[in-house]
């Protein structure tokens, strides 16, 4: 949390991994922002995100971040700042929403 205050990067969300390995990909993720650089998605050694494995950051639509990022609010004292959620592919290679935009932002029927 501070990313965009400190860096105007958008703050990042990272689910479904264990609370170390989350750990490891942020605290690498904040180490490229503070060199000055972009976060890499594609880098193979020590700086990867994930070692072995292709990510991306997705945009979290404002409208969920209430739900799911509440201290975000509370840090911000409320006001909205962009966010970006960490995901990789499935085992079959597939990332999420890729061809589904509806079922990414909630809009699926």
């Amino acid at each position: 949390m501070g990313l965009f205050q400190k860096y105007g990067h958008p703050e990042l969300a990272v689910f479904g991994l264990k609370p170390a390995v989350a750990s490891l990909v942020l605290l690498r993720a904040v180490k490229q922002l503070r060199q000055g650089k972009a976060i890499d998605l594609t880098a193979q050694d020590d700086d990867a995100l994930l070692k072995g494995c292709e990510c991306e950051l997705e945009r979290v639509p404002s409208s969920t971040c209430a739900d799911h990022l509440g201290v975000l609010a509370w840090f911000y004292a409320g006001r909205q700042v962009p966010v970006q959620q960490l995901v990789w592919p499935s085992l079959k290679r597939e990332f999420p929403c890729h061809g589904d935009a509806a079922a990414c932002t909630g809009t699926a029927g």
